[in-house]
């Protein structure tokens, strides 16, 4: 038999629409890596701008980067970001491997108040 490479299979599996689905577990493990994908945009864009509670902040993340901070595979990061993606939280960029998170803003000053609430009442 003759060899044939796996992105050619999986080019072919994608084309026929034999793709597996995913396991319950899985997709909840999927969901925890696009929220920490989104935790790490929040943590990188940090560098780039001062007002923590800025509206409408992007930041741009290199997928390669991401799998290695996170240590996860390129692969599943991909998988997470296509799933914030149809969430309207991130979006494909012209390059290969870039993508742009869209972070909602946080208000810092109200869990950090209730953080105090909680340590009185404790």
């Amino acid at each position: 038999m003759e060899y044939v490479p796996p992105r050619v299979i999986r080019f072919l599996k994608r084309a026929l629409h034999i793709e597996r689905r995913l396991t319950v577990d899985e997709f909840y493990r999927l969901v925890q890596l696009s929220e920490d994908i989104v935790a790490y945009g929040r943590l990188a864009s940090q560098h780039y701008v001062r007002d923590p509670a800025a509206v409408g902040r992007t930041v741009g993340v290199d997928v390669d980067d991401v799998a290695f901070r996170l240590r996860e595979t390129t692969r599943d990061v991909a998988a997470a970001l296509v799933l914030l993606e149809k969430k309207g939280q991130a979006s494909r960029t012209w390059l290969d491997g870039h993508w742009i998170l869209f972070l909602k803003p946080q208000d810092t000053r109200s869990k950090a108040s209730e953080g105090h609430k909680n340590q009185r009442s404790a």
